[in-house]
């Protein structure tokens, strides 16, 4: 028995609307935390006001009886607006990509930290992507998880 890919995200959504570090970076820059959503609504984006968000969002999970390693994927979306523009020893630098660097920064921290307890492997890889369309910015981070499957019916989390 092992975990499935709704009860790892739930699990991480958990973790992330209840860090300290990430509320306090949202009220700092957006004056609110970051919303954390389980689960995406293509058509339903995050409008400006409920931006900064959190998104978790399931892709794939190869799973079975008869598989040793489970192996489970989901996005782990970041979405800001953000006009801000810095300028730097004559270079302008939109405040939207120094800010998703920051938040991507503290989800990790929160990945790194957040334990399944009795699960040893853990997250595996990740892959990132940013993209802007000013002023809305994304990043999209794929986190891949790997759980041994283990006999047993026990709460792990």
């Amino acid at each position: 028995m092992s975990l499935s890919l709704h009860q790892i995200i739930a699990f991480y959504a958990k973790a992330l609307a209840a860090d300290a570090a990430i509320a306090a970076w949202g009220n700092d820059h957006y004056g609110r935390p970051p919303q954390v959503r389980h689960g995406l609504n293509p058509k339903n984006l995050p409008k400006e006001d409920e931006c900064p968000a959190v998104i978790l969002h399931p892709e794939a999970a190869d799973t079975g009886v008869n598989v040793e390693v489970h192996q489970h994927v989901f996005v782990c979306g970041l979405l800001l607006h953000d006009r801000g523009v810095t300028e730097t020893d004559g270079v302008l630098t939109l405040d939207g990509l120094t800010r998703l660097d920051e938040l991507g920064a503290l989800v990790d921290a929160v990945f790194e930290n957040a334990s399944l307890h009795v699960v040893p492997d853990g997250r595996e890889e990740q892959f990132s992507h940013v993209t802007q369309y000013f002023p809305v910015f994304m990043q999209y981070n794929f986190i891949k998880i790997a759980l041994t499957n283990w006999i047993g019916g026990d709460n792990i989390l």
